[in-house]
C-alpha cells in the first residue's frame, strides 16, 4: 500500500515539473521593436520645399501630404525594409527604399524634378494692339496689348520685347509681366518699332510672332525751352501748354538756341562734367558733343552762345575768352579777350554786318559791360552798368541790341533780381528804350505784374516778335514763357507755364 502511493506520488511529481517549464517558456517571448520614418520633399531646380506632395509608403499602405515646410513623417513602423513614393502634378514620381531598425529613424530628402512630358505649354501670344503695320496715334501712353491663354490653367507670365528699326532685341521692355497689356512712353517719333511677346507658364516658354507698328512725324512746334524737372534742367518744344515735347534727358540741359536754318538746336549742358556746348536736331536725335575747350564763366546758368556765319560756327565764352568753333568740332579759334579782372557771359553773332555782342561780367553779376565786337578786332563798349544785366541779343539788321536790365538797386550774392525789364539799346544814338514798361494788356489781360522779371528776350526770326521769361521775384515761382510784338502796342501773351530760356524752334 504504501509503495503504490509512493509511485503515484511521483508520476504526479513529474507532469508537475513539465507543466512548469512549459509555463516558463511563454513568458520569455522576443517583443516587437517599432521606429518611425521622417523626410523632407524639394524642387530639384529651385531648391526649395514642395507642399501637398503625395507620399505613399510601402508595405504598410499608409499615406502623407507634405506640409508648407515640404515635411513628412510616419510614426510606429515596425522595424524593416520600405519604399517611399512621391506623386505631384507636374513632377516627376520619386522612389526611394529606406530601412528602419532597431536602432536608427531614418531622415531623408527627396528632390523631385519637373516633368516636362506633363506640361501643356501656352498658347501663342495673337491679336496684337496695334494692329501689324500700324500706326499710333502719340509717341505716350501707347497701348500694346494680345492674347494668350494656358490648357493647363497655369498662372502665364510675359516678357515683352521692344525695339527701333534698326536696334537690338537682346533685352526685354519688360519681364515676369502679369497682364496681358501695357502702356509704353518715351517712344520717338518717326519710327517703325518692333515688338514681341513671350508668353510662361513656369515650364515653358512661347514665342509671339514680331509685329511692327509705326509713331507719328515729329509735330510742328513753334517754341523751344528749358524746365526745371526733378533737379535739373531739360529742354523741350512747345506750341503751348497742351502741346509740350520733351528733347533731352540726361543730366541737366539748358539754353536751348535753334540754328539761322531752323533744323538744329544748340544748348549748354553737364552731362560730361564740365560744361559744353551739344547739338540735336529739331526732334532730339542726333545729339553730339561740338566744343573741346568748355563753356565756362561766373555763373553757369548765366552763360549764353551764338550761332555764327550763317549756322557753320558757334562762338561762345570760356571765362576771359570768346572762341568760335566750327560746329563738326573743328578749328577752335579764339576771337577776343575780355579786360582784366572781366571775364565773358554771354555773346550774340549778326550774319549782317558781321559783329558781335557781347557781355562781360567783373567780380559779381552786378558789374556788367556790354561791347561790341567788329570783325577787324576792334571793340566797343556801349553799356555799363552796376545792375544785374542780360546777355544781350542783336536785331535783325544789327542796328538795336535786346536785353534785360534789373532797374532796382538790390544786391545779394545770389544775384537776386527785383524789377528786370526788357530794354531795346539803339546804336546810332545809344538811346536806351524799356519795352516792359510800355507794354500794355494783353488777351489774357495782363501787363508785367508788379514784383516780377522780364528775362531772357529774343527777336523772332522776323524781327517783329519777342519771346521772354516772366517769373515772380521771389526766388520761388514758377517762370512762364511770353510773346509780345515788338510794334503795335506789345500786347504780353502767354504761351507756356513752367518754362524759360525762349527760343523760336519756327515760324
Amino acid at each position: 500500500m504504501n509503495f503504490k502511493v509512493s509511485h503515484v506520488a511521483l508520476v504526479l511529481i513529474a507532469a508537475l515539473c513539465i507543466g512548469l517549464a512549459s509555463c516558463t517558456e511563454d513568458l520569455f517571448v522576443t517583443p516587437k521593436v517599432y521606429g518611425r520614418i521622417t523626410g523632407k520633399i524639394v524642387d530639384n531646380a529651385t531648391k526649395k520645399p514642395l507642399s501637398d506632395v503625395l507620399i505613399k509608403l510601402n508595405p504598410s499602405g499608409r499615406s502623407f501630404q507634405t506640409d508648407t515646410s515640404g515635411n513628412f513623417a510616419f510614426d510606429s513602423l515596425v522595424v524593416g525594409k520600405y519604399t517611399i513614393s512621391t506623386e505631384k502634378k507636374g513632377l516627376y514620381n520619386e522612389y526611394v527604399t529606406v530601412e528602419v531598425t532597431e536602432d536608427q529613424n531614418p531622415v531623408v530628402t527627396i528632390y523631385m524634378s519637373e516633368d516636362l512630358k506633363s506640361n501643356r505649354p501656352p498658347t501663342k501670344p495673337t491679336n496684337p494692339i496695334p494692329a501689324v503695320g500700324g500706326a499710333v496715334a502719340g509717341i505716350n501712353n501707347v497701348l500694346l496689348s494680345w492674347t494668350a491663354s494656358d490648357p493647363d490653367r497655369d498662372t502665364l507670365t510675359y516678357d515683352v520685347y521692344l525695339f527701333k528699326s534698326g536696334g537690338s532685341p537682346t533685352t526685354p521692355y519688360i519681364t515676369n509681366f502679369t497682364n496681358d497689356s501695357l502702356i509704353v512712353n518715351n517712344l520717338e517719333y518717326d519710327k517703325t518699332y518692333y515688338w514681341q511677346v513671350v508668353a510662361k507658364d513656369g515650364r515653358e516658354s512661347v514665342f509671339s510672332e514680331v509685329w511692327t507698328f509705326t509713331t507719328p512725324k515729329f509735330p510742328s512746334l513753334s517754341y523751344v525751352f528749358t524746365r526745371s524737372t526733378g533737379g535739373n534742367y531739360q529742354i523741350y518744344a512747345a506750341n503751348d501748354d497742351n502741346t509740350i515735347v520733351k528733347l533731352t534727358s540726361e543730366g541737366s540741359n539748358w539754353r536751348p538756341i535753334v540754328s539761322p536754318n531752323r533744323e538744329q538746336i544748340a544748348f549748354i549742358s553737364n552731362r560730361s562734367t564740365s560744361l559744353h556746348i551739344y547739338v540735336i536736331n529739331l526732334d532730339g536725335t542726333g545729339l553730339r558733343k561740338i566744343t573741346t575747350v568748355p563753356i565756362a564763366g561766373l555763373m553757369a546758368l548765366d552763360l549764353s552762345f551764338s550761332w555764327a556765319n550763317n549756322g557753320s560756327r558757334i562762338i561762345y565764352p570760356s571765362n576771359n575768352k570768346l572762341y568760335s568753333i566750327a560746329t563738326d568740332g573743328t578749328g577752335l579759334t579764339e576771337i577776343a579777350r575780355a579786360a582784366n579782372g572781366r571775364q565773358y557771359a554771354g555773346c550774340n553773332w549778326n550774319d549782317a554786318t558781321k559783329t558781335v555782342v557781347a557781355r562781360t561780367t567783373g567780380e559779381t553779376v552786378y558789374d556788367n559791360e556790354l561791347e561790341l565786337i567788329y570783325s577787324s578786332g576792334f571793340k566797343e563798349t556801349i553799356l555799363t552798368s552796376s545792375r544785374r544785366v542780360g546777355n544781350p541779343v542783336l536785331s535783325i539788321d544789327g542796328g538795336e541790341v535786346l536785353f534785360s536790365m534789373d532797374i532796382n538797386e538790390f544786391r545779394n550774392e545770389a544775384g537776386r533780381q527785383i524789377d528786370a525789364r526788357i530794354f531795346e539799346l539803339y546804336l546810332n544814338d545809344k538811346s536806351l528804350h524799356d519795352l516792359s514798361a510800355s507794354a500794355t494788356g494783353g488777351s489774357n489781360g495782363l501787363q508785367k505784374p508788379a514784383g516780377s522779371n522780364d528775362l531772357d528776350p529774343r527777336y523772332s526770326p522776323n524781327g517783329q516778335n519777342i519771346i521772354f521769361t516772366n517769373v515772380l521775384n521771389d526766388d520761388a515761382s514758377v517762370p512762364s514763357l511770353y510773346v509780345t510784338e515788338l510794334n503795335n502796342g506789345r500786347e504780353r501773351n502767354k504761351i507756356v507755364t513752367n518754362a524759360e530760356m525762349g527760343y523760336w524752334r519756327q515760324q
